[in-house]
This record gives C-alpha cells, structure tokens and sequence, in this order.
C-alpha cells in the first residue's frame, strides 16, 4: 500500500520520481517494474553510476519506466535513458587523477502522458526531465519550452535555492 502522502487523486499515484543516483541498475528489474506494473504509474529514477560500456568511465543517468498498454502485447513497461551531460563540482573532482566519469546525454525525452481518458480528444501532458545541473542549460530550457508541459529535475543537491530558481524560470 502506498502512503497516504503518495497517494493521488482518488487514491492513484500517475508518477514516482527518485532523485538522481537513487537505484542500482540491478534493483530496477526486481523493484521498480514490479511497482510500475502494480500501481500503472510511470516512474523517472536516478539510477547509480553505471559503466555502459566496458573500459569506459561511469555516467550518471536516470531511467524512465513508463507503463503502456496495448490490445495486441497486454502490459509492457517501456524503458529510456536520460542522460547527464554536465557534471557537478564534487563529480568532477573524481576525475582529478583519471577519467572515472563522463558526461552522457544523446537525447532529450520528451514522454507524453494520457492523463484524461474521459475526454477521446484530450492532448496528452507532454512530460520531460533533466538530471541535476543539466537543468542550468539554458539552450535546453529554452528548447523544451514550447515542446514540453512539465520538466522534471531529479536532483540529489543541497543547493535548493538554486533549484528552486530554476524551476520558477
């Protein structure tokens, strides 16, 4: 059961999001899909440094599980990579000696949601995410801001302030 603070509207929860570096990759297979296929609700994770390729340094990135139902397959939960490209101050300092970690973000995701089936022509809540400081992109800001209703900021930050400045611009 959810906690009464998890809970939405008419007790359903639509999104979970887990600040960055959150989740080992391991756990989301055994805990996160589970939870996603109960409860229906898309979540966006930080996930914890992962190497995604052998010999190369680690990246920080964050996974969206999205629930999508289909006639044909029943239940799948789709899964997308959201990269971090820019480091924070104490992520670059491990790279003082060598090259531990890289930033990382091929693409922007933008996923959209249904989140009104009582109307067929409702437009779907465009949703999109940045992990930590690649939130202080302002070209990225300025890119999702016709193309996207909702961004999302999963942070593991003690600058609130700052976030919180970014969030209202």
């Amino acid at each position: 059961d959810l906690r009464e603070t998890h809970k939405g509207r008419e007790g359903r929860l639509d999104m979970l999001v887990l600040p960055e570096l959150a989740v080992h990759p391991r756990d989301v297979e055994t805990h996160l899909v589970p939870f996603v296929r109960a409860h229906k609700a898309i979540v966006l994770t930080g996930l914890t440094y992962e190497e995604l390729a052998p010999g190369k340094p680690l990246v920080n990135s964050a996974l969206w599980l999205i629930p999508v139902w289909s006639e044909y397959e029943g239940l799948r939960v789709l899964r997308h990579r959201q990269g971090k490209c820019h480091l924070a101050r104490d992520e670059g300092a491990m790279n003082a000696n060598s090259q531990r970690l890289q930033g990382f973000r091929p693409c922007q995701w933008i996923v959209e949601y249904e989140w009104d089936s009582s109307h067929p022509k409702a437009q779907p809540l465009r949703l999109s995410a940045a992990v930590c400081y690649d939130a202080t992109d302002l070209r990225l800001a300025a890119d999702l801001r016709d193309r996207s209703d909702v961004f999302i900021v999963p942070a593991l930050n003690c600058d609130i302030h700052t976030f919180d400045q970014m969030s209202l611009a």
